[in-house]
């Protein structure tokens, strides 16, 4: 029986292939994205603007290189609100508002020197083509893109990264509501790196991987 396709199993399946990583950067990490540990010998950068998670985080991180970033992203440098919500039920809850600085990951991948052969995640519930649209320069340097989208956004999510010189290659971690599919996780590749296997590290077997999904 073939595994089910999941973020998880991809993840395993890279870095089983020594797959050679430069960066990790984890758009939207909360707490954190266990999935993503596995890469345990490169740098993850962790961007979340939350400081209500930063504690966790460091528990969750210690052992492994990374450095948080807190700040959001969006297409433009600016300056946003956060709202937050606290508390189990609407009736109970509290609501509040923090000032977050937001940068474009093209800002970011400037910043911190991001080299080529990274591997982006981007799980920030709906605001994903507007963090893309403030990428076009960073995207360049992705070897994996792996994304949350609503299926809304479906379409514009695979068309701006299918400009960008990227290949949707797997569908993953599906989300049903009442029967009808609301959202899932999309892997991408870099067509550079899917069409140039002699780039790959010998053990990243493509025709391997697809053998699983």
């Amino acid at each position: 029986m073939k595994p089910k396709p999941t973020k998880s199993f991809f993840c395993n399946f890279l870095h089983r292939s020594e797959f050679p990583l430069s960066t990790v950067i984890d758009v939207g990490c909360q707490n954190e994205t266990q999935e993503l540990k596995v890469f345990n010998n490169v740098n993850h950068i962790l961007i979340e603007p939350d400081s209500q998670y930063f504690s966790t985080i460091h528990k969750n991180y210690s052992e492994l290189q990374y450095k948080l970033l807190d700040i959001g992203c969006a297409e433009f440098n600016s300056k946003l609100y956060l709202h937050r919500v606290f508390g189990g039920s609407n009736l109970n809850s509290k609501k509040s508002e923090i000032s977050v600085c937001v940068k474009s990951l093209d800002t970011v991948f400037a910043e911190e020197n991001i080299q080529d052969s990274a591997l982006l995640k981007i799980d920030v519930d709906g605001l994903e083509v507007d963090i893309l649209n403030g990428a076009k320069n960073s995207l360049q340097k992705c070897a994996f893109v792996i994304i949350e989208a609503k299926i809304p956004a479906f379409n514009q999510i695979s068309n701006i990264l299918h400009r960008s010189n990227f290949s949707l290659v797997n569908i993953v971690d599906l989300c049903y509501i009442q029967n009808i599919l609301a959202q899932c996780d999309l892997i991408f590749v870099n067509n550079n790196i899917k069409n140039n296997y002699d780039y790959l590290n010998p053990k990243f077997n493509w025709n391997e991987w697809h053998k699983h999904i």
